[in-house]
């Protein structure tokens, strides 16, 4: 959420400063979480309940297929909530969510990942890749033969489709994380911070296997090619004994865009200075004790780690959809302890095997 800064000038930034009213702490708070300039923060003379402000499952962020028999996949479920923003009522989920089976025709190649929006058009950007990325795996003809190089391909051609639509990309842009099924082997696509996880039972215990790395400019390999490109890592400017939050990219010389991770789809601005829309492929042969695998956005990981999630599932196990329910709740629940503002929260959950 947030992960992109307004693309004012700065004299523009300046005049927006002096127009806005004088920000209280909690302002201070949400710019920084959000890194928006005052002038895109909205309202902030009035104050708004939270706990009634928060929506309940927004089934418009999910695209949900049937699954058509795939006997790797037991079961199934994904929620997602649009995330709480004082001062600005008119948010929107930015998260997407997407299960999708019969790749190709094929029963034995399914689709499972979670893309989480930000800028300003972000939405948007996101929901293209939710209804588009299916057709784009479909159209490499070595897709089982070749997965890791066709995914990368599939990408690439989702990208130069979505550049031709008259979506504004310059300052949006949607992390993207999913796992293509074939045949018993999950092939892990991740580009941004969005992370999957699987849970295998080891010795009676669960264990939590990241089957993603974030890439986030904080990560060395990131980092050398942002700044090999010409790219600033930096948090936002702020008092030296501020927590500026995280590290983020700019350009060499202009403040923007302010973006929290080194790769994503779209945010056309970062292209010059290093971030890609690469993804890193990770295959993982799916064994006798992986139980199951959840996807989420960064709203679920921001504070709640890999093991806490899994428990909360597994806690909830013999039904799914209330695991995936209650795991936005958890995740909605530590947002509430520890900020002033929620992200938006999506996770997809698949079951392998019997648990």
């Amino acid at each position: 959420m947030g992960s992109c800064v307004s693309n004012e000038t700065e004299e523009e930034e300046a005049k927006s400063e002096e127009a806005a009213p004088a920000p209280s702490k909690k302002v201070a708070l949400q710019r920084r979480r959000l890194s928006l300039q005052p002038a895109k923060v909205g309202d902030v003379t009035k104050t708004y309940n939270r706990k009634e402000s928060l929506p309940s499952e927004d089934k418009s962020a999910m695209l949900v297929e049937q699954n058509e028999n795939n006997a790797k996949v037991l079961a199934d479920a994904t929620s997602s909530r649009k995330g709480y923003v004082p001062y600005n009522r008119g948010k929107v989920n930015q998260d997407r969510a997407l299960i999708a089976y019969k790749v190709k025709k094929d029963p034995t190649m399914s689709i499972f990942g979670v893309m989480d929006g930000h800028g300003e058009y972000g939405h948007l950007v996101s929901d293209f890749v939710m209804k588009n990325l299916k057709k784009y795996l479909e159209q490499e003809q070595e897709l089982k033969n070749d997965p890791e190089q066709c995914i990368k391909t599939a990408v690439d051609n989702l990208v130069t489709a979505l550049n031709k639509k008259k979506i504004n990309c310059h300052f949006s842009g949607t992390t993207c994380v999913f796992s293509l099924l074939i045949e018993g082997i999950l092939y892990n696509a991740n580009i941004g911070d969005s992370r999957v996880v699987m849970a295998r039972r080891t010795e009676g215990k669960l264990e939590a296997i990241e089957l993603s790395h974030d890439q986030k400019p904080e990560v060395p390999k990131e980092a050398a090619r942002i700044r090999e490109k010409g790219g600033r890592i930096q948090t936002l400017p702020g008092p030296a004994n501020e927590d500026c939050g995280p590290l983020r990219v700019w350009l060499a010389e202009v403040n923007v865009p302010g973006l929290a991770m080194s790769r994503s789809i779209g945010d056309n601005v970062c292209q010059d200075v290093g971030v890609i829309h690469e993804p890193e492929v990770i295959a993982h042969e799916i064994q006798q004790d992986d139980l199951f695998a959840v996807w989420a956005s960064d709203g679920v990981w921001e504070f709640l780690s890999n093991e806490q999630v899994i428990n909360i599932v597994w806690e909830h196990k013999s039904n799914l959809k209330v695991a995936a329910n209650k795991l936005v709740e958890a995740s909605t629940n530590e947002w509430r302890r520890h900020e002033e503002v929620i992200d938006d929260i999506t996770c997809v959950i698949v079951q392998f095997n019997k648990f």
